[in-house]
């Protein structure tokens, strides 16, 4: 997507933890080097729910 930066406001402790804890799951998805179904092999492997958009 061509995206090279990403900024992330936290308004509390509790937001930037969750933020730290995010980057750190980021960083073991998407290892240097790895393919595409590698990393949906990791995120699969994570179990995360998936929801729908609210439009915004």
């Amino acid at each position: 997507a061509g995206v090279d930066r990403l900024r992330f406001y936290a308004f509390d402790d509790g937001g930037l933890a969750a933020y730290r804890t995010g980057a750190a799951h980021l960083d073991e998805v998407v290892a240097p080097g790895g393919s595409l179904s590698d990393v949906l092999e990791r995120v699969a492997a994570r179990n995360y729910q998936w929801g729908r958009s609210d439009g915004n």
